[in-house]
């Protein structure tokens, strides 16, 4: 038996969670795969506390305090604004999953990544394949990524890479966090821009100190200086200009002038 019910408002209480409430033009309760559900459609929209969103349909799983929502997905807490064409949502452990493409807004950084989940308690989110960031001039991609809101925290995972109008930095894993301006790098480490190229096993970079320390397999090439040092670790201090290599450091400096031979060919030598 199915009843439809026009203008529709049903709130869902779930053990001592906030509860759900959610409303659409037409309403049909039935079954699904054994499973009692109630299937919206026409201006769904939905609230739970400061989570609120809509979409074109949705499947609700009274006893599995499931939902899902198809079709122009958008979800949206305080400043972040979540879309994608499908999600599923768990109202009981406030965790739900997107896929099919997921755009995320957080203030001023846009996400694009193929899937996504993300806890709206927790405010933790994991993306999934062909992850980008973009905020103001700088883009970042990796494989995956964790961000944890509450700390502005980005945890870039496989093939890690930034680029802004300054330089470039790519690694293995990078992990950046935001409020206190320190970035991490971890596995096969580059860095390049208009003073340096660098490339080394692991570094630490924090803006606000203006610290840089490299560990394993260190080189570091000063392009206006033409020079190269090589060693096991290295400490950059940008507000004394200057670098320390404490281990078994190799300076290779070129000096090299161009000479014309007999035959009017220049030679640099």
């Amino acid at each position: 038996m199915t009843l439809t019910i026009f203008s529709f408002f049903f709130v869902h209480t779930v053990h001592s969670q906030v509860p759900i409430r959610i409303t659409s033009d037409t309403l049909i309760g039935g079954t699904m795969n054994g499973l009692a559900v109630q299937q919206y459609a026409g201006h769904m929209q939905f609230v739970q506390g400061a989570l609120y969103g809509s979409a074109d349909k949705a499947i609700y799983y009274t006893t599995a305090h499931k939902m899902e929502m198809i079709g122009h997905v958008e979800i949206h807490q305080d400043t972040l604004a979540l879309y994608a064409p499908h999600v599923i949502y768990n109202d009981s452990t406030e965790i739900g999953f997107a896929d099919g493409g997921v755009r995320m807004f957080d203030r001023d950084e846009e996400l694009t990544a193929q899937n996504a989940d993300y806890n709206t308690g927790t405010q933790v989110a994991h993306f999934f394949h062909h992850v980008t960031v973009t905020q103001d001039k700088n883009t970042s991609v990796s494989d995956s990524m964790t961000y944890y809101r509450s700390t502005m925290t980005s945890l870039l995972y496989g093939h890690a890479s930034v680029v802004s109008d300054s330089g470039s930095l790519s690694g293995d894993t990078i992990v950046y966090v935001r409020a206190l301006g320190e970035t991490t790098v971890d596995g096969n480490v580059h860095l390049s821009n208009d003073s340096i190229r660098l490339e080394s096993d692991w570094l630490f970079d924090s803006r606000l100190s203006g610290e840089m320390h490299t560990r394993g397999h260190v080189r570091v090439e000063d392009v206006p200086n033409e020079t190269i040092i090589y060693g096991d670790t290295m400490a950059r201090f940008t507000i004394g200009n200057y670098m320390i290599f404490p281990k078994r450091p190799l300076l290779l400096y070129y000096d090299s002038s161009q000479v014309r031979d007999s035959t009017g060919k220049v030679n640099t030598v």
